[in-house]
């Protein structure tokens, strides 16, 4: 009898070892599933940003041919830009739209205020390279920007356009800022 107890207890003992082996198993399976989809995801957005530097590379040249564009009657250069632009939207850049909207310093960097009186003041530029901000850099106020009460500052004009690259922020906007009534 007590032979057959003890029988008893090594087939459940056993039984109940098959039973945590297969859920372990069950776990180490999802477990590498998760990872598998994981790489996936983090493949397919090295492959999207792959091309970064490089737009962030062709941003002047765009710049420089948008204003050779705006000074000249010569219609090969807004083919050109045309092109360009094209390109560039395929790879996943999409200008942002920043004239006469509220100032949004995650996208923006405000490098002059106008005051409703016409004056303007023009604060020093952030330390770094002229015409790059470091990536992922937060988006500068101009100074004395703050409005009074009851105002919003809304950007009058752009002095450089701003970019996105798949919905994230590449360039901010470079823009001069005025305060509104709202």
């Amino acid at each position: 009898m007590n032979e057959e107890k003890q029988n008893q207890n090594e087939k459940e003992k056993k039984q109940q070892e098959t039973v945590d082996y297969k859920e372990k198993w069950k776990r180490a399976l999802a477990d590498y599933r998760n990872l598998e989809k994981r790489v996936v995801k983090e493949r397919e957005t090295l492959v999207r940003f792959s091309n970064r530097d490089l737009i962030l590379k062709l941003l002047p040249v765009l710049d420089d041919l948008e204003e050779a564009v705006k000074k000249s009657d010569d219609e090969g250069y807004e083919k050109i830009l045309s092109k360009l632009k094209e390109v560039l939207r395929e790879a996943g850049l999409e200008e942002i739209d920043v004239k006469g909207k509220e100032f949004d310093p995650s996208v923006m960097e405000g490098v002059q205020r106008e005051d409703t009186a016409g004056e303007t003041q023009s604060p020093h530029l952030p330390a770094g390279k002229a015409g790059s901000p470091a990536p992922g850099a937060a988006a500068k106020e101009a100074p004395g920007a703050s409005p009074a009460a009851g105002e919003k500052k809304i950007v009058n004009k752009v002095v450089r356009k701003g970019y996105n690259l798949h919905g994230k922020l590449l360039r901010p906007a470079r823009v001069v800022v005025g305060n509104s009534k709202s």
